[in-house]
């Protein structure tokens, strides 16, 4: 592919773009928060999501919540095989390590059957992976600078609830007895409302 920029007298660049930009090095393909975008569009590309609608932000910050989940998931099934819960499927009967560890067994010539090798279930195969993947998206996620933007949106976000307040209380007319309850009622409401969006 090549870069998307023009030269200096107006004809495009003509030079290649550094792979996963639109840009060449001389015109910033190689900064910072270019190849945090490539990091990202590559990795998106490399699941199949390559719609230009697709906001490459929200997709991951959407898969490690989905990670975080299915890790959360494999690893309270582990905890209920674990501690031989009788919820739990009977296909894990036999407790504490069984839950983790089986083994496979083989016929001796005499054709009985004998253990002859320890297995990691797939449960704590599954639960590993998935931990694993989660740590990957967080990374690629702390990559983009996603962690600095959902700190902006909340920013903004709570300029506008601000913004609704004071133009609220101004609308009141309250008097100067509840005018001096406001710093305290407000934030108390704002602490509720942060513990329900959470």
């Amino acid at each position: 592919m090549k870069c998307q920029r023009a030269r200096s007298d107006g004809n495009p660049c003509g030079n290649y773009a550094v792979r996963g930009t639109n840009l060449c090095r001389k015109h910033g393909g190689m900064s910072k928060q270019v190849r945090r975008k490539a990091i990202v569009r590559a990795e998106l590309s490399a699941w199949g999501l390559t719609d230009e609608h697709v906001d490459p932000g929200e997709t991951l910050l959407r898969l490690v919540a989905q990670s975080a989940r299915r890790a959360a998931l494999y690893s309270d099934l582990l905890r209920r095989a674990y501690e031989d819960d009788p919820s739990f499927p009977d296909a894990f009967a036999g407790a504490n390590v069984a839950a983790l560890i089986g083994h496979k067994y083989a016929l001796t010539k005499e054709g009985d059957r004998v253990a002859v090798e320890e297995a990691v279930r797939g449960l704590v195969e599954l639960e590993a992976a998935e931990r694993d993947r989660c740590a990957r998206f967080c990374k690629l996620a702390i990559d983009a600078g996603l962690e600095e933007r959902r700190v902006r949106l909340a920013e903004e976000q709570g300029a506008v609830i601000v913004s609704v307040i004071e133009a609220v209380l101004a609308g009141l007319g309250l008097s100067v007895e509840q005018r001096s309850r406001v710093p305290v009622v407000v934030p108390a409401a704002l602490r509720a409302l942060d513990g329900v969006v959470a």
